[in-house]
């Protein structure tokens, strides 16, 4: 059964923001402690202890900033008219949050309510061609009558036509900056539109400016928001090809749009086609095909299980700390069982006397060291 995270109060998305705010902790370990600790402030109050007892590359790498900082971005967030969204958050995109390294807050100006309804990826090269502007604004324009939000990086090109095509219906912009960072620059109009009639959503904190580093995470956004993707022109080493494979590891569908083999901006969209991508030469190939996808949606959202924090038969309790002694025995004997191989954590309790709290206590300290790596089933390594 999938477990069900607490509904939040004020209190608790200022710590939810807190938590997301922690420098050197990536989206997986976040929700798995507040999966383990029951929510984002016991999580938060129970950092400090965690790294104080870890070792010193864990308390070199985790910053937790301070809490007037968090109350200032949030400060400033209301006053600009926008509003945070933690995972757990009613008007959180519920497609995005069965992906495991979804963002624990999303920022957004605009609309919320657009978030919640089924979106359609549009991705594609900056440097477009004029046909590939002109099919992809049609394109979102019928898909958006259709009932779908596009959702799009803003960038030049196939991301920005996409915008402009969906705007009547809301379209989703996803930064790869905070979200009162207008970029490309050159885009300001579509920018203020989109908040209009749609919205704009980063995980970013504000001021943040969007570089290299940032646009794989702005990719898993939109990878994580839509049922399904299509790509309209992408050169051999495109960032839509990153996208691509990110919404394959979320089991989105994936649709392309050929083009002329003479084209290097056409070289990702056919490659995809060879892979077996869903040909696309117009929405109905998009609409027909999405329509039968939804429907096996649901059950997929029913079997999304949280990665950590379950233990067969029984009640998942906060992991409390062993005394100094007790806890290096455990990880002595913890890391001694664990190997590259990933092992079932259930295999850990049966092959220890160790009480489950202790030993989740553990396996986070030793992921924030970068020393565990979580897979698929509850199955956890170790990074050789």
């Amino acid at each position: 059964m999938t477990k069900t995270l607490p509904k939040v109060d004020m209190e608790d998305q200022l710590a939810w923001l807190h938590l997301a705010r922690c420098r050197g902790i990536g989206p997986k370990t976040h929700r798995r402690l507040i999966e383990s600790y029951g929510g984002a402030k016991a999580a938060l109050a129970a950092l400090p202890t965690i790294l104080k007892r870890g070792d010193s590359v864990v308390r070199r790498k985790v910053t937790i900033p301070e809490r007037r900082v968090i109350e200032d971005e949030w400060g400033r967030l209301q006053a600009m008219g926008g509003r945070m969204l933690t995972l757990v958050d009613e008007d959180y995109p519920p497609s995005l949050a069965v992906v495991a390294d979804a963002p624990l807050v999303l920022s957004v100006l605009g609309h919320t309510h657009v978030l919640k309804k089924d979106m359609i990826g549009l991705v594609g090269a900056r440097r477009a061609s004029a046909s590939g502007v002109l099919f992809v604004r049609e394109l979102a324009e019928e898909l958006t009558a259709a009932g779908f939000v596009i959702v799009s990086g803003m960038a030049h090109g196939i991301d920005s036509a996409a915008h402009e095509g969906a705007l009547q219906g809301g379209t989703v912009a996803v930064l790869a900056g905070g979200v009162d960072q207008i970029y490309p620059h050159e885009k300001e109009k579509l920018y203020h539109d989109i908040v209009k009639q749609g919205a704009v959503v980063s995980e970013e904190k504000l001021e943040t400016q969007p570089r290299g580093a940032l646009f794989p995470k702005r990719n898993r956004i939109i990878a994580g928001l839509c049922l399904g993707l299509v790509v309209i022109e992408a050169e051999k080493r495109s960032g839509s090809l990153i996208t691509v494979s990110q919404a394959l590891d979320y089991g989105r569908d994936i649709f392309a749009v050929p083009g002329s083999p003479q084209d290097p901006r056409s070289w990702g969209a056919n490659d995809l086609i060879k892979q077996g991508a869903f040909l696309v030469t117009e929405s109905k190939d998009v609409i027909d095909h999405v329509g039968a996808y939804k429907e096996t949606l649901e059950e997929k959202k029913k079997e999304a299980k949280p990665v950590a924090g379950r233990v067969a038969g029984g009640a998942v309790k906060s992991p409390q700390p062993p005394s100094e002694q007790h806890l290096a025995t455990i990880h002595s004997r913890i890391v001694s069982l664990l190997g590259p191989t990933p092992l079932d954590t259930n295999e850990l309790l049966r092959q220890t006397d160790f009480s489950w709290q202790h030993i989740s206590y553990v396996l986070l300290q030793l992921e924030l060291e970068g020393r565990l790596t979580y897979h698929a089933g509850n199955r956890v390594s170790l990074v050789m």
